[in-house]
């Protein structure tokens, strides 16, 4: 049974590749490999088994009986259910052959479709992950402009305030004489302080740095 079953498979065009004693192999069909099993259909029974119907005994579960019938299955999901057969007294494998053969052979195409299906389903996860990844950094990105641009407003009013300072300074120096401070006069302290406040000042720079963030 088990040769006719596998004579019509492979005049179909599929291909046995793995084949073991207790029923078990693997066909190929198309660019798949179905794990198949042709086995005879046990039943449970209360009396004592009598295994001397198998050439392997010891392959079979205690309290399991011969049908006396076979069971074709493919244990490979395909979309839409598990296939079976299971002979009956008036139909045999010979009578399930052409519908067998028809739908293990139709396996092929419904697995490629699926993982064509997969590999749309991949694709589309790929471009939201992606899509949500170029969110993320676009969010990141707009969040430290935004730090950076109060910051340099926060500089900007900082300059407004220490330019007012050295101003009353230097309301002072016109009616007050002071000595040098660390080997420079009190103006030239005024100078290097409007300096400082100029490098500290946004608005000396170019408006373009106001809205750009350094690099992290």
């Amino acid at each position: 049974a088990t040769s006719t079953v596998f004579n019509a498979l492979e005049k179909a065009g599929a291909e046995v590749v793995n084949a073991n004693m207790i029923g078990k192999f693997d066909l190929k069909v198309g660019n798949h490999v179905l794990e198949c099993a042709v086995k005879e259909k046990m039943r449970q029974g209360l009396s004592e088994v009598d295994k001397s119907w198998s050439a392997y005994p010891d392959h079979h579960q205690h309290g399991l009986h011969p049908s006396g019938f076979l069971r074709i299955a493919v244990n490979t999901y395909v979309g839409g259910g598990k296939l079976e057969w299971i002979e009956k007294q008036n139909r045999l494998v010979v009578d399930l052959l052409p519908k067998i053969t028809a739908s293990i052979m139709g396996c092929g195409p419904r697995l490629d479709e699926q993982q064509a299906e997969r590999e749309v389903q991949r694709l589309r996860y790929e471009e939201e992950r992606r899509r949500q990844y170029e969110e993320q950094q676009r969010r990141e990105l707009e969040a430290r402009r935004w730090k950076h641009f109060r910051e340099q407003a926060v500089s900007w009013q900082e300059c407004q305030r220490l330019c007012a300072f050295v101003d009353a300074i230097e309301h002072r120096l016109l009616t007050e004489q002071v000595d040098d401070i660390d080997g420079m006069t009190a103006s030239q302290w005024v100078d290097w302080t409007r300096e400082k406040i100029k490098d500290l000042d946004p608005m000396n720079r170019d408006l373009e740095s106001l809205w750009r963030p350094p690099r992290r």
